[in-house]
């Protein structure tokens, strides 16, 4: 069996879903369709016929001669030449829809502890390099630090590599000390996979160890790709069979495509088994993700045998693995991944990226990558011993967890790569800690130790110098002792921060009472030994009243004074409202050590500045205050007193983005981040935060429990998010009055008494907690949580920004977005400019203003916003402007829909979806809802005027070359091929992005204009066809384009001009398009009428022999068939074949010509051939058509308009035959427009 240049042609119109006789020899096969995916398919298949092809010289030279050139080629070259592996096609074709990517690149080093001779390093390569078939390499050498060298390194790792010139394999040996060597080996993995680098390296040691002990290496061992046999399995059936019933593959981000050029990677090292790695990524994939089953996927040598494994080259596979997780157990989940992998692994030569063909290339075929190396380097260099060290395993898709055993007793090595466009570095050791977390089986439990000798806090404030001041306001002072001496009951008080007030809410603690800072009626408290109420809004914004007892207060009072380092000499503001229980965190730890509570006064938080200006005044050496109150001191960043040591903040997260600023205005104060629930009085964890140390909320204090686990209270593993539980001595006694709250939040957990705070946390391999956010804020965007807290914390790194918060908004449809506001600085630039009155109350950010054609802002339209906002949502594009065309920028008739409903919503108006076609632009459909005529540059009798500098200047030599617009449109591409058989004159074919009909001289620049200038002829088919868009929306391409292909045509030497039109003109003109064509032919008329040589194509309904994507039957068709009905029509259509129209323009010279349709197809036996074809179809009226077909756009329902109903019957027969009909019908199949006929 032999290729033939018949079935050549086949087998690529076949991907192309074209007619072999449509491919022109110098078709441009990549712009007619053709991908990378369908190249491999083609490849494979032209195999079975004995055909070795370069895959790189197909992908440089796309057209049919030359691909018939090459295969001839290939069909004599010697079979022993060496071939690319399916694995190295895969890469090759990837590599070169990217020439510049260095993702390819892998790259390691091997530290070598003992003396290198370089020139016999070097003759050790050059050995080995011919061992494995001689391929280009460098090598280089020199003295350099270990950094030098690593940074050195990595330059080269991110240099992309020309793999048809090479070098594929880079080799340098630094010297960084006497003793020590690194031997950096960079090589392309179109060469070497991770095993064949393995066996290189192995020999190279080998070689090397022989030529300094004086001996003759012995004969290498290495293997040839032919020595690698795949078994004979029905492997295809058997991964179609393993992934019924999938559930969709997750991972921790969403996006698919091509590997990125560089990556994020993390790394550490942990104390466990290998083989765990799997089972550990998979339990903490389902945790985070919430699915019990999760798909990973396995790099797998793809090595059958002992022969296979000798031989140095890249054939390695990925294998999807599903593992269903119902349990955290590493041993049963490493157990089910084996015996999954062992049936699994007979199969492990059907290549990935056929599987991903077989399954839909718009499905993830697996989430993260897990790769366990299972080779080691375990050889000596004449006896000096190394240790190997990756820098790059390969390119990154998504995210790839790389497990090295280098056996060398640090346990093993897990590193995380990452594509930085889905992960930063901070995401990716999250993702490590988890991991870890898994494999070490450590649990989150914290315990802040013992607490010190807990006293009362009555006991302790009685003991102070009675002397001493214990509050000040002002220039008023309470002593302690006359503070102990206005002791009182059970107490009641307005929260008026002032020293009567604060003197009986530590009176009542004093008397063993207790004190309520609100005066709504309370129920009676029922609880033993009560020191305060505090009302707390929980997450339902529903005030609870949170009862402390003094045990729990005492506890936390002995924590606090130990954590902050509270001394006799400090003076605490107390900034918090009474009713807050900060204000217990700010009054009674100083009070107990016989220090000074300062009262602030309104004054003092005018602005940031005032209040540290009040604070070096009253030598404030402790200062407490609200996160959100020190975001704003932290943006402002004003000098801190000298008397200030300890800044303590809590109530929300701190975006780190303020931590860092504080640093660097403030390296000197100590910042303390605290987190606690009302619940657990007050404070429950602390952490001092330091430069580039993140933001953790810290470690529990003394006497406090935290555990992270999940909804059951079963503790997780260190590193995994949770649940924070807190137990010990500070929790509430419980809610006021609300027994069945108080039993639901505060539960037994292994013998103790706990308190679920609902706060989503997780604990960092520095041992300290992190607050991810609140389960209850948590929203789900395409299956992945989101905490609106990680946004506000991107948002506020903004300078501009000073606050910013976001919530979860649901819309109409269901689905949930994230809203952000923010707070920026306009404002105060504002009232520093502006008298008070005309600052605007107002200030929206948005990204683009309304703007008129001219450029001027539209103030009148109110519309705007909202349709434009709307318009950007639907099409995914934030860059619309006002107006920009919603068709020329994407929009599909069912997005025109989508636009007309929630248009329709947002305004209370009725917005028919054909308006939007009418009027596709933001500005034009709004001004057309508010009333107003849509604007436009000129009108139709306005534009018919020819420009009068347009005028054929003499005639010139002939270039021999031919100028064609529209080639890619169905008209156009058979007219290109009749060209092409009619004439020898080059065929110069405009297409986008090389030029726009929009734009003022095509879009091209000087040279190329003139360069066009010279054509002898220029055939003018693009335009846009649209039935139902206005005039306005169609006319820059049809008006304005032919008036710039006009110029130039007259432009030096004339060319004629052939204008494309339509025989719609001839009657009314009720639509866009016919009235843009009538506009251009006046323009083709007048250029004629002033002496260039012009000719116009009027065209009926143009089809077959392949389908046309614009005939408006068989778009009818395509809508009505799946349904089981189509429309009862008139008797019969015309039908042209678009080979003889394309013959009879080019016969056609000067003047106005018709090119109508000889054939017609009669609609009984139209309809008789779909069923015959296999689709059974009843006939019905047309208003029964519509209701019984399913997804009618507005465009469908206008193109069935065109017809009428009728029962009417003739004589006539069709002169298209069956045939020509069930072509176009297993064209529709192929091309997915169509389920497979029955």
């Amino acid at each position: 069996m032999s290729l033939t240049p018949h079935q050549v042609r086949a087998d690529i119109a076949e991907f192309l879903l074209m007619e072999p006789e449509e491919l022109a020899d110098d078709l441009d096969l990549y712009d007619a369709g053709l991908d990378s995916v369908r190249m491999l398919t083609i490849v494979d298949r032209w195999r079975e016929y004995g055909v070795d092809v370069s895959f790189a010289e197909l992908m440089e030279k796309p057209t049919v001669a030359d691909w018939w050139s090459m295969l001839s080629v290939s069909r004599e070259r010697s079979r022993t030449q060496q071939e690319l592996t399916p694995a190295q096609q895969g890469i090759l074709a990837a590599q070169l829809l990217d020439p510049v990517s260095p993702a390819y690149n892998t790259g390691e080093y091997v530290e070598i502890r003992g003396p290198i001779d370089s020139g016999v390093f070097e003759r050790a390569l050059q050995h080995v390099m011919e061992d494995i078939g001689g391929p280009q390499w460098t090598f280089q050498e020199g003295q350099f630090s270990a950094e030098d060298a690593l940074e050195w390194m990595r330059r080269d790792l991110a240099t992309p590599v020309d793999i048809e010139s090479g070098p594929l394999f880079g080799h340098a040996l630094f010297q960084v000390d006497d003793e020590t060597f690194l031997w950096y080996h960079r090589v392309h993995h179109i060469a070497l996979d991770g095993y064949g680098v393995a066996i290189v390296a192995r020999r190279i040691a080998e070689v090397y160890s022989a030529l300094v002990e004086g001996r003759t290496p012995a004969p290498h061992r290495f293997g040839t790709p032919a020595d690698i046999v795949e078994p004979v399995t029905d492997s295809r059936q058997y991964w179609l069979d393993y992934l019924e019933d999938c559930p969709p593959a997750v991972s921790f981000a969403d996006g698919t495509g091509l590997p990125s050029r560089h990556f994020h990677r993390v790394r550490a090292r942990a104390e466990a088994k290998s083989d765990l790695v799997v089972a550990a990524v998979a339990a903490y994939l389902s945790h985070m993700s919430g699915t019990e089953e999760v798909v990973l996927g396995l790099p797998v040598l793809n090595r059958p045998d002992s022969a296979a494994l000798s031989v140095p080259c890249t054939v390695l596979n990925a294998i999807p693995l599903r593992l269903r997780v119902d349990t955290d157990d590493l041993a049963v989940l490493a157990g089910r991944a084996a015996q999954d992998l062992r049936r699994s692994l007979p199969h492990q030569h059907y290549r990935f990226e056929q599987l991903r063909r077989d399954i839909g290339l718009h499905k993830r075929l697996f989430g993260p990558v897990v790769n366990v190396m299972p080779f080691d380097y375990d050889f000596t260099f004449a006896g000096a011993e190394c240790q190997a060290h990756n820098l790059s395993a390969g390119p990154v898709e998504d995210i790839a967890v790389n497990v090295y055993d280098r056996r060398d007793g640090a346990g093993i090595e897990v590193v995380i790569d990452g594509n930085p466009d889905r992960y930063s570095v901070e995401d990716l050791e999250r993702h490590l800690d988890g991991v870890l977390g898994f494999l070490g089986g450590q649990r989150s439990v914290l315990d802040g130790g013992p607490l010190p000798a807990v006293r009362s806090v009555a006991e302790l404030i009685r003991e102070q110098d009675p002397q001493a001041v214990a509050i000040e306001c002002g220039d008023q002072r309470l002593t302690y002792g006359e503070l102990v001496a206005a002791t009182e009951p059970v107490v009641q008080v307005k929260p008026t921060r002032d020293v009567d007030t604060v003197a009986k809410i530590v009176g009542a603690v004093l008397s063993g009472s207790a004190y309520v800072p609100f005066e709504e009626a309370l129920p009676d408290i029922d609880f033993d030994d009560p020191a305060y109420v505090i009302q707390t809004s929980g997450s339902t914004g529903r005030p609870r009243s949170v009862v402390i007892g003094h045990s729990a207060l005492n506890a936390f009072v002995a924590a606090a004074i130990e954590r902050y380092d509270l001394r006799a000499t400090d003076r605490v503001l107390q900034f918090a409202p009474l009713n807050f229980d900060a204000s217990v965190e700010e009054i009674f730890p100083v009070l107990c050590v016989g220090g000074t509570l300062v009262l602030r006064t309104e004054a003092m938080t005018e602005s940031p500045q005032a209040l540290l200006r009040a604070c070096a005044e009253r030598r404030i050496t402790v200062l407490d205050l609200p996160t959100a109150y020190w975001h704003e001191l932290a943006f402002a960043m004003p000098p801190l007193p000298g008397s200030l040591r300890t800044v303590i903040i809590g109530g929300e997260a701190a975006l780190p983005e303020r931590v860092e600023r504080w640093h660097r205005a403030q390296p000197h104060a100590r910042l303390i981040n605290t987190y606690g629930p009302t619940e657990a009085t007050v404070v429950a964890t602390a952490a001092d935060l330091v430069d580039g140390g993140g933001v953790p909320i810290g470690r529990p204090l003394s006497g406090v429990r935290a555990i992270v686990a999940d909804a059951d209270g079963k503790p997780l593993p260190v590193g995994v998010p949770g649940e924070l539980w807190l137990a010990g001595a500070g929790l509430a006694l419980g809610y006021l009055g609300e027994p069945e709250l108080t039993a639901e939040r505060f539960r037994d957990l292994d013998g103790e008494r706990a308190y679920r705070t609902g706060d989503r946390v997780r604990l960092g391999r520095d041992g300290q907690l992190y607050h991810l956010g609140r389960f209850d804020d948590e929203i789900k965007i395409s299956g992945h949580r989101v905490s609106p807290a990680a946004v506000e914390a991107v948002l506020s790194r903004h300078p501009a920004v000073r606050a910013a918060m976001v919530t979860a908004q649901a819309r109409p449809d269901g689905t949930k977005v994230l809203a952000a506001q923010v707070v920026t600085d306009l404002r105060d630039h504002l009232r520093d400019h502006l008298p008070a009155a005309v600052v605007p109350s107002v200030i929206e950010l948005v990204d683009a203003l309304p703007r008129n054609r001219s450029g001027k802002l539209d103030r009148a339209s109110a519309n705007h916003g909202t349709v434009l906002g709307i318009m950007r949502h639907v099409l995914g594009r934030p860059d619309l402007s006002t107006e920009d065309d919603f068709f020329e920028s994407g929009g599909q008739s069912l997005q025109t829909i989508q636009v007309a409903n929630r248009v329709g919503a947002a305004l209370g108006v009725e917005v028919p979806a054909t308006l939007v076609f009418q009027h596709p632009t933001a500005g034009g459909l709004a001004r057309a809802l508010e009333g107003r005529e849509e604007r436009s540059d000129g009108s139709v009798e306005a534009d018919a005027v020819l420009d009068r500098d347009i005028l054929p200047g003499p005639a010139g030599e002939r270039s021999g070359r031919i100028l064609l617009t529209g080639a890619t449109g169905f008209v156009g591409r058979h007219l290109l091929a009749e060209l092409r058989e009619a004439t020898d004159a080059e065929i110069i074919c405009l297409a986008r992005p090389d030029y726009d009909l929009t734009k003022p001289w095509l879009g091209l620049d000087a040279a190329r204009w003139q360069d066009l200038a010279r054509v002898d002829a220029i055939y003018h088919c693009a335009a846009e066809v649209s039935l139902l868009r206005g005039y306005g929306s169609v006319r820059a391409v049809n008006v304005e384009g032919t008036r710039s292909l006009l110029r130039l045509a007259a432009a030096r030497a004339p060319s004629r001009f052939h204008y494309v039109s339509t025989v719609s003109v001839l009657g009314e003109h009720r639509t866009g398009y016919q009235q843009s064509k009538w506009v251009a032919e006046q323009l083709v008329l007048e250029a004629g009428r002033r002496g260039l040589d012009t000719t116009i194509h009027r065209l009926g309904r143009v089809a077959g022999p392949t389908l046309n994507p614009h005939d408006v039957l068989w778009q009818l068709l395509l809508k009505g068939i799946p349904a089981g009905v189509v429309p009862r029509l008139h008797h019969a259509e015309p039908w042209a074949d678009a080979r003889e129209v394309a013959r009879e323009i080019l016969a056609q010279h000067g003047g106005v010509h018709a090119v109508l349709p000889q054939s017609r197809i009669v609609f009984d036996d139209l309809y008789a051939w779909i069923a015959d074809y296999g689709y059974p179809v009843e006939v019905c009226s047309r208003a029964e058509w519509r209701a019984r077909t399913t997804d009618l756009d507005p465009a469908t329902l206008a193109l069935l308009d065109l017809w009428s109903d009728s029962d009417a019957t003739s004589e006539e027969k069709s002169t298209v035959d069956r045939a020509a009909v069930h072509r176009l019908l297993d064209h529709c199949v192929a091309a997915g427009l169509l389920p497979a006929a029955n």
